[in-house]
């Protein structure tokens, strides 16, 4: 399964709500069940990008080092 496919999984029924949705990853963590989704009133996608900022640079959110697949690869 690709990383993006499983975020997306999640954001895209808000989207198709219209509602804006960041979906990221928590540090120090491994798959995609330990993650932040994000939802904001329409037309508030830079809220959401500030909020995601302010946690990145805060260390809770982000990838080490951006994965591909998660499950077996083999």
């Amino acid at each position: 399964v690709f990383h993006r496919d499983v975020l997306a999984r999640y954001t895209a029924p808000v989207n198709r709500a219209k509602l804006p949705a960041l979906s990221v990853p928590v540090l120090g963590t491994e798959g995609p069940l330990d993650s932040i989704q994000l939802v904001g009133s329409m037309w508030s996608e830079d809220v959401l990008l500030a909020i995601g900022s302010v946690l990145e640079s805060a260390g809770v959110i982000g990838v080490e080092s951006p994965p591909i697949f998660f499950g077996e690869t083999g």
